[in-house]
């Protein structure tokens, strides 16, 4: 689980790093755009982090519970990945 959250955290930073140069070369009108992508998933990048702390003080009694949490938080960033980019002009 905690390998999957790291491997989820390293594209969410490899796919903020493509946007962001993605940007750079961008016409003005979808810079905007592509300056909300970003931010949507820096925020997912602050979720997975909150989520990686959780999960690194779960005990065995809230263990089931904070997994589920965590693989829900996963999959919710896994769609803004992939959705990422997408809707730019």
């Amino acid at each position: 689980m905690k390998e999957e959250l790291r491997e989820e955290r390293r594209e969410l930073d490899t796919r903020i790093t493509s946007l962001e140069g993605e940007m750079k070369e961008a016409k003005a009108e979808a810079r905007e755009d592509y300056r909300k992508a970003i931010a949507d998933l820096k925020e997912q990048r602050t979720k997975l982090d909150a989520e990686g702390d959780r999960l690194e003080a779960a005990t065995k009694e809230n263990w089931q519970e904070v997994k589920t949490d965590v693989r829900q938080t996963a999959d919710q960033v896994e769609a803004k990945l992939k959705k990422a980019g997408n809707d730019i002009k």
